[in-house]
């Protein structure tokens, strides 16, 4: 095909790909890997889908939405214009006197011919004079970039209310003005920026205590056989603290590791200077075990997602519900939208789970109808607490002197220990 036809399907064919977007995801294909086959974004991806359940999903106004679709098809409406009206459809106020609906065969209608900036413009306008102030829906919201673009920078985005908003675009402009006439090389912009991030770094908004170093610690020479013991081949035991002492002090956080007992999989054994790694008896995560995940995975569990760990909310493999403990071999750090999607009832499976691989350890997802868990290779996890243990512990099996050293290393400890 000519790129000047691909283009016309995009500009006068949004039904089309709407509808083929949609069948791709009934046959189980979720937002991630119809990007990857079609090298689009996304975000783009997801208002696709969400566009197709509107179009072709169930619907009640069953009747309104054929006259839309052939309508969209008739005025030879576009991908983006349809997208667009579905942005503004999804904020009318469900005590508008139109449906949204039938406010989309309406805009349907009003777009022939016209571009995606006036069908936008027109299309926001329309929904807050059928909203008006009185039932405006506000949908407050951050978000922040995952990752940083080329320039290293990230990115922010806002959404408040138009009189919050303005209020707090008057009280940056007149922050940056006092800037610029202290710094008059600072353009307008910088001095907003830099005022945004004094006012949202000011010391009243901090929290308590300060950032150090972790040290990932391999425990070699010995296996973890529960709270915090670990024990050597002959039976005889240590605390992972009198070990992990004796490698390292005063280096900041040391997070150990040791292999496990019963799969030799390596498992975080105990943080210094807080305390062993433990079962919770509560419902939720203490602070120690967050702590442990977010050293563990570094970002969420998901393979493909950007998000930091610490940013993430933390769940329960084998699900509270079922009976799941809130031990830290239970525990994963996986975004809120990606926590969403969990199947917490392997029986029921619709998205797939999150599960440890069992042989490193490493937390993955499991795709429905796979028995393959695929974990985040991205790159920031390669410096994760889990990558490096089974790093560092894979070459400690196959190097006699670091094994023989160690063990002589441990012994000498549990001795001096016990004396």
């Amino acid at each position: 095909m000519e790129i000047s036809g691909a283009l016309e399907i995009f500009a006068s064919r949004g039904v089309e790909l709407v509808e083929h977007f949609h069948r791709l995801h009934l046959e189980g294909h979720d937002r991630n890997e119809i990007a990857k086959r079609t090298g689009l974004g996304e975000s783009w991806v997801g208002s696709v889908l969400a566009l197709g359940k509107v179009l072709f999903g169930p619907a009640e106004a069953s009747v309104l939405r054929e006259r839309s679709i052939a309508t969209a098809q008739r005025n030879l409406l576009g991908i983006e214009v349809l997208r667009a009206i579905n942005a503004a459809v999804r904020s009318l106020s469900k005590h508008a006197e139109v449906g949204r609906e039938e406010l989309r065969l309406e805009l349907y209608d009003w777009a022939e011919g016209r571009s995606v900036a006036e069908v936008k413009a027109h299309a926001t306008s329309r929904v807050r004079e059928l909203n008006g102030n009185e039932h405006t829906p506000w949908r407050r919201s951050v978000r922040i970039s995952a990752t940083a673009d080329a320039g290293g920078q990230r990115h922010l985005h806002l959404s408040l209310a138009d009189t919050h908003m303005a209020n707090v675009e008057s009280s940056l402009h007149r922050q940056a003005r006092r800037l610029r006439r202290k710094d008059g090389a600072l353009s307008h912009s910088q001095a907003m920026a830099d005022a945004a991030f004094s006012l949202l770094t000011s010391d009243h908004n901090k929290e308590e205590g300060k950032r150090g170093a972790m040290v990932i610690v391999p425990l070699t020479g010995a296996r973890h056989v529960g709270s915090g013991m670990l024990a050597t081949t002959d039976g005889a035991q240590i605390h992972f603290s009198k070990l992990a002492d004796a490698i390292l002090r005063d280096q900041g956080i040391a997070l150990c590791y040791g292999e496990n007992a019963e799969t030799g999989a390596p498992e975080p054994v105990g943080i210094l200077p807080i305390e062993p790694i433990h079962d919770n008896s509560g419902r939720f995560a203490n602070n120690t075990q967050r702590l442990v995940a977010q050293a563990d995975q570094v970002l969420c569990a998901h393979p493909e997602c950007h998000r930091r760990a610490i940013n993430c909310e933390m769940h329960h493999v084998q699900a509270a519900s079922k009976s799941g403990e809130s031990s830290q071999e239970n525990l994963v750090a996986v975004c809120a939208t990606h926590h969403a999607r969990n199947d917490d009832d392997p029986t029921k499976p619709k998205n797939g789970r999150y599960e440890r691989e069992p042989h490193t350890g490493r937390v993955g997802h499991k795709p429905l109808g796979s028995d393959e868990i695929i974990t985040n290779d991205l790159p920031p996890t390669q410096n994760s607490g889990r990558v490096i243990a089974n790093r560092m512990f894979e070459e400690f099996r196959h190097h006699k002197e670091w094994q023989s050293l160690a063990k002589r290393r441990i012994q000498q400890l549990i001795t001096s220990s016990t004396r």
